[in-house]
Protein backbone atom coordinates (compact mmCIF):
# COMPACT_ATOMS: atom_id res chain seq x y z
CA UNK A 1 0.00 0.00 0.00
CA UNK A 2 1.44 3.44 -1.11
CA UNK A 3 3.11 5.48 1.72
CA UNK A 4 2.43 2.27 4.41
CA UNK A 5 5.40 1.41 6.62
CA UNK A 6 5.91 -2.14 7.82
CA UNK A 7 7.18 -2.45 11.74
CA UNK A 8 7.97 -5.86 13.29
CA UNK A 9 6.90 -6.98 16.49
CA UNK A 10 4.79 -4.05 17.25
CA UNK A 11 7.73 -1.94 17.86
CA UNK A 12 7.29 1.16 16.66
CA UNK A 13 10.22 3.06 15.81
CA UNK A 14 11.05 6.91 16.81
CA UNK A 15 9.60 9.06 14.06
CA UNK A 16 12.79 10.91 11.77
CA UNK A 17 11.90 13.84 14.06
CA UNK A 18 12.62 12.13 16.39
CA UNK A 19 15.52 10.48 15.54
CA UNK A 20 17.14 13.51 14.44
CA UNK A 21 16.74 15.12 17.73
CA UNK A 22 18.89 12.09 19.46
CA UNK A 23 21.33 11.71 16.79
CA UNK A 24 21.85 15.66 17.13
CA UNK A 25 22.29 15.77 20.91
CA UNK A 26 24.40 12.79 20.71
CA UNK A 27 26.85 13.45 18.18
CA UNK A 28 27.33 17.02 17.92
CA UNK A 29 30.70 16.44 16.35
CA UNK A 30 29.56 14.24 13.32
CA UNK A 31 26.92 16.58 12.67
CA UNK A 32 29.38 19.87 12.91
CA UNK A 33 31.94 17.70 10.21
CA UNK A 34 29.48 16.51 8.00
CA UNK A 35 26.85 19.09 7.00
CA UNK A 36 25.79 17.28 4.36
CA UNK A 37 24.09 14.50 6.09
CA UNK A 38 22.94 16.72 8.75
CA UNK A 39 21.01 18.84 5.68
CA UNK A 40 19.96 15.64 4.28
CA UNK A 41 18.37 14.78 7.73
CA UNK A 42 16.66 17.70 7.62
CA UNK A 43 15.22 16.97 3.97
CA UNK A 44 13.96 13.62 5.04
CA UNK A 45 12.05 14.70 7.79
CA UNK A 46 10.45 17.41 5.53
CA UNK A 47 9.63 14.25 3.20
CA UNK A 48 8.73 12.05 6.01
CA UNK A 49 4.49 12.86 5.09
CA UNK A 50 5.10 11.19 1.64
CA UNK A 51 7.01 7.77 3.56
CA UNK A 52 10.66 8.91 3.19
CA UNK A 53 12.38 6.99 5.67
CA UNK A 54 16.36 7.91 7.94
CA UNK A 55 18.11 4.71 7.83
CA UNK A 56 20.83 5.33 10.62
CA UNK A 57 23.02 2.65 10.04
CA UNK A 58 23.58 3.49 6.29
CA UNK A 59 23.19 6.61 6.16
CA UNK A 60 20.16 7.03 3.21
CA UNK A 61 16.76 8.41 3.21
CA UNK A 62 14.71 6.28 1.51
CA UNK A 63 10.86 5.66 0.70
CA UNK A 64 9.63 2.03 -0.06
CA UNK A 65 6.71 1.77 -2.29
CA UNK A 66 4.61 -0.73 -1.47
CA UNK A 67 2.62 -0.49 -4.76
CA UNK A 68 4.32 -1.93 -7.67
CA UNK A 69 4.83 0.05 -11.11
CA UNK A 70 6.57 -0.77 -14.10
CA UNK A 71 10.37 0.69 -13.98
CA UNK A 72 9.31 4.03 -16.04
CA UNK A 73 6.18 4.49 -13.77
CA UNK A 74 8.75 3.74 -10.53
CA UNK A 75 11.11 6.58 -12.27
CA UNK A 76 8.83 8.95 -12.87
CA UNK A 77 7.19 8.57 -9.00
CA UNK A 78 10.36 8.90 -7.16
CA UNK A 79 11.22 11.62 -9.32
CA UNK A 80 7.91 13.58 -8.88
CA UNK A 81 8.34 13.19 -5.05
CA UNK A 82 11.73 14.66 -4.78
CA UNK A 83 13.74 16.69 -7.43
CA UNK A 84 16.94 14.79 -5.58
CA UNK A 85 14.91 11.33 -5.27
CA UNK A 86 16.00 8.36 -7.78
CA UNK A 87 15.68 4.88 -7.80
CA UNK A 88 17.96 2.89 -5.51
CA UNK A 89 21.70 3.02 -7.57
CA UNK A 90 23.30 0.18 -5.82
CA UNK A 91 27.17 1.10 -6.10
CA UNK A 92 28.58 -0.72 -3.18
CA UNK A 93 28.49 -3.29 -0.91
CA UNK A 94 26.74 -0.99 1.89
CA UNK A 95 24.04 -0.03 -0.85
CA UNK A 96 23.55 -3.60 -1.78
CA UNK A 97 23.50 -4.96 1.74
CA UNK A 98 20.85 -2.19 2.37
CA UNK A 99 18.81 -3.14 -0.19
CA UNK A 100 18.80 -6.85 1.12
CA UNK A 101 18.01 -6.00 4.65
CA UNK A 102 14.86 -3.96 3.29
CA UNK A 103 13.65 -6.15 1.29
CA UNK A 104 13.88 -9.37 3.80
CA UNK A 105 12.62 -7.01 6.02
CA UNK A 106 9.87 -5.99 4.45
CA UNK A 107 9.38 -9.16 2.45
CA UNK A 108 9.01 -6.75 -0.59
CA UNK A 109 10.09 -9.42 -3.13
CA UNK A 110 12.02 -8.32 -6.36
CA UNK A 111 12.67 -4.49 -6.54
CA UNK A 112 13.37 -2.36 -9.45
CA UNK A 113 17.30 -0.31 -9.44
CA UNK A 114 18.47 2.69 -11.27
CA UNK A 115 20.59 1.56 -14.38
CA UNK A 116 20.09 1.62 -17.54
CA UNK A 117 21.88 -0.23 -20.61
CA UNK A 118 23.57 2.02 -22.92
CA UNK A 119 25.43 -0.44 -25.58
CA UNK A 120 26.03 -4.12 -24.91
CA UNK A 121 26.41 -5.00 -21.43
CA UNK A 122 27.44 -1.42 -20.03
CA UNK A 123 24.36 0.68 -18.01
CA UNK A 124 24.39 4.23 -16.91
CA UNK A 125 23.02 5.79 -13.89
CA UNK A 126 20.53 8.60 -13.65
CA UNK A 127 22.92 10.94 -14.42
CA UNK A 128 24.75 9.20 -17.87
CA UNK A 129 27.61 8.27 -15.70
CA UNK A 130 28.89 4.28 -16.59
CA UNK A 131 28.19 1.88 -13.91
CA UNK A 132 30.71 -0.46 -12.31
CA UNK A 133 29.57 -2.00 -9.49
CA UNK A 134 26.52 -4.83 -9.57
CA UNK A 135 26.23 -7.80 -7.85
CA UNK A 136 24.93 -10.17 -11.25
CA UNK A 137 22.85 -13.18 -10.67
CA UNK A 138 24.42 -16.34 -12.74
CA UNK A 139 23.91 -15.54 -16.23
CA UNK A 140 23.70 -12.32 -16.12
CA UNK A 141 23.90 -9.57 -17.20
CA UNK A 142 20.70 -11.28 -19.95
CA UNK A 143 20.32 -9.60 -23.08
CA UNK A 144 16.72 -9.55 -22.05
CA UNK A 145 16.11 -6.04 -20.85
CA UNK A 146 17.25 -3.02 -20.54
CA UNK A 147 16.56 -2.05 -17.09
CA UNK A 148 18.16 -3.59 -13.71
CA UNK A 149 15.91 -5.21 -10.82
CA UNK A 150 16.86 -8.09 -8.45
CA UNK A 151 16.33 -11.49 -8.68
CA UNK A 152 13.19 -12.82 -7.24
CA UNK A 153 14.93 -15.65 -5.19
CA UNK A 154 18.99 -14.38 -4.79
CA UNK A 155 18.35 -10.92 -4.90
CA UNK A 156 21.26 -10.42 -6.67
CA UNK A 157 21.05 -7.94 -9.67
CA UNK A 158 19.76 -9.40 -13.29
CA UNK A 159 18.40 -7.50 -16.40
CA UNK A 160 14.71 -6.88 -16.70
CA UNK A 161 12.44 -5.21 -19.98
CA UNK A 162 11.02 -3.23 -16.78
CA UNK A 163 7.19 -4.03 -18.38
CA UNK A 164 6.50 -6.35 -14.98
CA UNK A 165 5.41 -4.12 -12.10
CA UNK A 166 7.65 -4.75 -9.22
CA UNK A 167 8.13 -2.83 -5.72
CA UNK A 168 10.98 0.13 -6.22
CA UNK A 169 13.02 2.17 -3.69
CA UNK A 170 12.89 5.86 -3.91
CA UNK A 171 16.47 7.31 -2.98
CA UNK A 172 17.04 10.75 -1.83
CA UNK A 173 20.67 12.06 -3.31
Amino acid sequence: MHGTRYFLLDQFPPTTAEMSTQWSQKDTTYAATEPSVSSMLGLCYSLEQLGYIWDFVYGICYHLHGSKLNVLNATAKCQSEHAKSRLLLVDSDDTYNFAVQVIDTYRAGPIYLQGTRSGGSNFVDDDGQLMTYFKWDDGEPGSNGDYLRTDKATWLQETSTGTTSYKFICHLY
